[in-house]
Formats: C-alpha cells, sequence, structure tokens
C-alpha cells in the first residue's frame, strides 16, 4: 500500500499535538512536529537553534511575491522563506519515504501537489475548553493562557496565510475539521481511523 500523510493543522490549545501523537501510536506511524526542525536544520545549513526560533514564522514587511518565485533555498531571500522552503522540501521528502504525520507547517498547502495521499485534518475548540488545556499544561493563570492562545493562533494565522495565500482553518482547504472538546482525543483518534478506513488508506 502506498504511503498516507495525515496534516494537523491547530488552534492553540485544541490539541493537536497531543492528536498526532495518539494517532501515531494508534496507527503505528511518526508523527512530526518539533521533530522537523533538526531535519530542516540539517538540510538548509542553518543552526538548529536559529531554525527553532524562525519556526512558523511569517516575514515580517516582505511582499508575497518573495515565496512564489522559486522553490529553492536561496541567501538573498528573508530568513523565513529560507526556512520555510527547506522546511517544505524536507516535509516532501518525509511524504515520500513513510507513511506519517505531520502536525502545522502549512503541511497540507505543501503536499497539495505531491503523488502521496493526504488527510488533512484542522482541530478546534472553544476558547474556555483552550484555556482550560492551557492552564494546565503549562501551569498559567487563565489570563495568561487566554493571551498566549490569541498570540498563537494570531501568528499562526499570518503565517499561514501569507506562504499560502489561502486562509487558515477555512473548511475548503481540509477533509475533516473537528471541534476536540465535543468528542474528546480518543473520539478524534477514532474517528479519523473510520475515515482513514473508508479511504482505503489502511
Amino acid at each position: 500500500m502506498s504511503n498516507y500523510v495525515i496534516t494537523i493543522g491547530r488552534e492553540h490549545g485544541s490539541g493537536g499535538r497531543y492528536l498526532g501523537e495518539e494517532l501515531a501510536k494508534a496507527l503505528h506511524i511518526k508523527c512530526y512536529d518539533s521533530e522537523l526542525i533538526a531535519e530542516t536544520a540539517s538540510y538548509s545549513g542553518f543552526a538548529k537553534g536559529f531554525v527553532e526560533k524562525h519556526d512558523e514564522q511569517r516575514p515580517g514587511s516582505f511582499l508575497y511575491s518573495l515565496v512564489t518565485g522559486s522553490a529553492t533555498v536561496s541567501a538573498d531571500q528573508p530568513v523565513a522563506v529560507q526556512i520555510f522552503q527547506a522546511q517544505s522540501e524536507v516535509i516532501r521528502t518525509v511524504a515520500a519515504r513513510e507513511s506519517c504525520i505531520i502536525v502545522g507547517r502549512c503541511a497540507n498547502y505543501v503536499l497539495r501537489d505531491e503523488a502521496v495521499e493526504t488527510v488533512d485534518l484542522f482541530v478546534h475548540a472553544p476558547l474556555e475548553a483552550r484555556i482550560e488545556r492551557v492552564c494546565t499544561r503549562d501551569g498559567l493563570e487563565r489570563a495568561a493562557a487566554e493571551k498566549k492562545i490569541r498570540q498563537t493562533d494570531k501568528g499562526r494565522q499570518a503565517y499561514y496565510n501569507f506562504f499560502t495565500g489561502e486562509r487558515w482553518g477555512d473548511v475548503m482547504g481540509y477533509d475533516l475539521t473537528v471541534d476536540t472538546a465535543s468528542i474528546g482525543i480518543p473520539g478524534v483518534v477514532e474517528l479519523v481511523q473510520t475515515y482513514l478506513r473508508l479511504r482505503g488508506l489502511i
């Protein structure tokens, strides 16, 4: 059976990374999230810490046309563009070699024209549920958790919209959009497995 890739777009605090990890266990495949940083550093030649600092960051004041001309990493492009392009090549390489899960990083867009089956998810949850998750996970007070959620989502939206020219969270860009608070992460894992079976991927 050919490779398939599950991509996960996520609101902050909706459990996207945890969902990726649980799906990986259930499907016996690997989940790539922060793991992509090391591979991107190796591919691009940038230090791992430098890639981590600029991970999922859009250029602050450059025109969108800067990212549309070439897929080749070039030193005359903004750093964020170079890292995005290097990371995109890593994502394509990983998708070609194995079935896997990729969290964030515009993976649904990056793989749109590749010869690999993708299942593109976007996970979200009501703000109160996300605040509760972030408070518990990060040991934050409610106000700090809400601020972190809003700032992170704003950054993810800007990053995705800039590099794809599409709208982050738009249902037209995904196969499934799921409220993780309504059925919980175990329920979403079951739902995705059912969907994979219906698609003939497992």
